[in-house]
């Protein structure tokens, strides 16, 4: 095992690298954590209620069914906001038409759980989409004690009935019927706004946005063993190689070697200047090795 010391520079790159790969993971699951404890609604069909009405009923439990309980939030004007019941039902009342006057209304609307498994989402009560309005919420209709329809006060004539327990959450159980009669939306006056949801299918079906969740969830672990990959490999690549000489030798004979061929330019350039640019290499050569002191000497040798 290598030292601190021994560790060459591309090993501490790659552990570097790997370092800030371990930390990006960890903020973005902190990140994720955080959006889905952030109180969300969502629709029947994991769409995000952006509408600011949409609130959580109860912030003590890991899950809520969400109500339209902040219409004055949202900026609607002249609409009651709905009251929560313990039952996982939203209250309220019905638009008055002068005969109607203090007339409930009921429905089911979103909840925290983008996947609607939790014990504290009403998931299986009026699923269908025919049954939901612009925001996903569905109308149902009290037929007395515990019993509930899909719809309005109609649909308690026939047989499609179902239960509800006094209470929502992980001890509560749904006894409905085999199928529901069509219903209509809330009589209650809504916003205005483009609708940001429908209807989902039943709740064996993953929802659109448990799809965007897994794909996303898909992308993101490729990406990373893509990237863990990639480091494993330069790393080894790396340990592979053969490391200089750490006295210097080879880094000193590329020197030398540079030093030399420029001596040759420079050269070259100085006989250019004194007029033997023309003569090729074979003559500059011959001219170099001639030896001039020597006739110099030799003419001194006769003068007396």
């Amino acid at each position: 095992m290598q030292s601190i010391s021994q560790l060459t520079f591309p090993s501490i790159a790659v552990a570097h690298l790997s370092l800030r790969l371990i930390m990006s993971l960890h903020l973005f699951f902190a990140i994720l954590h955080i959006a889905s404890a952030a109180g969300y609604c969502y629709s029947r069909n994991g769409t995000t209620l952006l509408n600011p009405a949409f609130q959580p009923c109860n912030n003590a439990t890991t899950h809520s069914a969400c109500c339209m309980t902040n219409h004055s939030g949202a900026g609607d004007v002249g609409i009651a906001d709905d009251v929560c019941l313990e039952n996982g039902l939203c209250q309220n009342y019905a638009v008055y038409n002068g005969e109607n006057e203090g007339q409930p209304v009921w429905a089911r609307q979103g909840c925290t759980d983008p996947l609607w498994n939790s014990p504290y989402c009403l998931g299986d009560v009026c699923n269908k989409p025919e049954y939901a309005d612009q925001w996903g919420n569905v109308g149902v209709w009290n037929c007395g004690g515990k019993k509930w329809c899909c719809g309005e006060k109609t649909c308690c004539d026939g047989n499609n009935i179902f239960e509800l327990a006094a209470t929502v959450g992980p001890t509560s159980t749904i006894l409905s019927a085999t199928s529901f009669a069509s219903a209509s939306t809330l009589s209650t006056s809504k916003p205005t706004t483009s609708p940001s949801s429908e209807g989902s299918g039943p709740s064996r079906v993953l929802s659109t946005g448990a799809k965007a969740g897994i794909g996303a969830g898909v992308a993101a672990f490729v990406i990373v063993a893509a990237a863990v990959a990639l480091l494993l490999f330069r790393s080894r690549k790396s340990n592979g190689r053969k490391d200089s000489p750490s006295d210097g030798s080879t880094l000193h004979t590329d020197v030398l070697q540079e030093q030399k061929h420029q001596g040759h330019v420079y050269g070259y350039e100085l006989y250019s200047e004194h007029g033997f640019g023309e003569l090729s290499e074979r003559e500059r050569a011959e001219l170099a090795a001639d030896n001039a002191p020597q006739e110099l000497e030799a003419r001194s040798g006769n003068v007396h």
